[in-house]
């Protein structure tokens, strides 16, 4: 926390000094624009960046194993930065440029723009402005939905369906890597309020990004049980608890995209347990993947009232 004392020069000028600190840590220099943001009685005062400067970040191979590469390119990924460079000092074998180009197949708007046999330069070609972390965690939510409701024809012996369900599963984490990658520009960008609401976001994209994984799961061992069940009553009973789950979902993104206070505590009452009672193995995993879906989506409600959910605070002056 600083203080200032507000000095008056000419006749209709305010002004205060910035701590040195700060002005130094930030690299502000003689010329430097400052933004400013009006926030009830807060003032808020940012560097604002060029917005034609981009940002780069260098991968060297030779300090990752093999199979560690796939994870430093989405994690350079998700930090917002614009260009990755990966380089091998002693050349790339073919091995590991499988692994980049693998790992690109992941995220949305990478491409290759150089490649030599010693270094491959990834720009990341999607526009900031081209979909915002709310329309992004929106889209995600209508993908992971249809699984479930997809997930509910499977019961009914829809297996072709099961694996469209499964395959789905790698556009659902392109679009959550995206989500998280907009989360870290916001930081850098945005406003107190922004950052906040977006933090809520990018948690209800993480736990709908899990509850996408359980989808795969139940599909997963759907398939494993080659149809022997389907059209049974134990099959039967899990597609009821499917669509309950579905309306619990709906109840907790409703509150997050609105920003319903009452939607969120709807969400989060609305029990759902499914009974894990099965003998066999795989609809035991089945039953128990939709409870984990469940809680997921609770976590969503949770996210929405604590991040989201504006709040009208005041200012309260104790007594003496």
């Amino acid at each position: 926390m600083y203080s200032r004392r507000v000095q008056l020069t000419g006749r209709s000028t305010y002004i205060i000094s910035l701590p040195k600190a700060w002005v130094e840590d930030r690299q502000i220099a003689k010329g430097s624009v400052l933004s400013m943001r009006r926030y009830g009685d807060r003032l808020l005062v940012s560097l604002e960046e060029s917005k034609g400067e981009k940002t780069k970040e260098v991968i060297n191979v030779g300090d990752l194993e093999l199979e560690d590469i796939p994870f430093k390119l989405i994690s350079s990924y998700t930090s917002g930065a614009d260009f990755i460079e990966v380089r091998g000092e002693k050349g790339m074998l073919p091995n590991v440029k499988s692994k980049v180009k693998e790992a690109m197949g992941k995220l949305v708007g990478l491409e290759i723009v150089e490649e030599s046999y010693s270094h491959i330069l990834l720009q990341d070609l999607a526009s900031r402005e081209g979909l915002s972390i709310k329309k992004g965690l929106h889209r995600l939510y209508l993908m992971v939905r249809s699984s479930y409701k997809d997930i509910a024809r499977v019961l009914l012996g829809g297996t072709d369906l099961a694996r469209d369900v499964i395959e789905r599963d790698d556009e659902i984490d392109k679009l959550t890597f995206l989500i998280t990658k907009r989360y870290n520009e916001l930081l850098r960008s945005g406003t107190a309020k922004e950052t906040r609401s977006g933090l809520g976001y990018l948690l209800a994209a993480r736990a709908l990004e899990r509850i996408g994984d359980h989808g795969t799961r139940m599909c997963e061992n759907l398939l494993a049980l080659e149809g022997e069940r389907a059209g049974s009553m134990s099959l039967k009973f899990i597609e009821s608890y499917i669509e309950s789950f579905i309306t619990k979902l709906d109840l907790a993104m409703d509150s997050i995209m609105r920003g319903s206070f009452e939607k969120g505590v709807e969400a989060i009452k609305m029990e759902i347990q499914v009974p894990v009672t099965s003998k066999d193995v795989r609809l035991a995993y089945i039953m128990e993947s939709l409870n984990r879906a469940v809680s997921y989506a609770s976590n969503i409600a949770e996210a929405s009232i604590d991040f989201v959910v504006e709040h009208d605070l005041t200012p309260f002056h104790g007594e003496d």
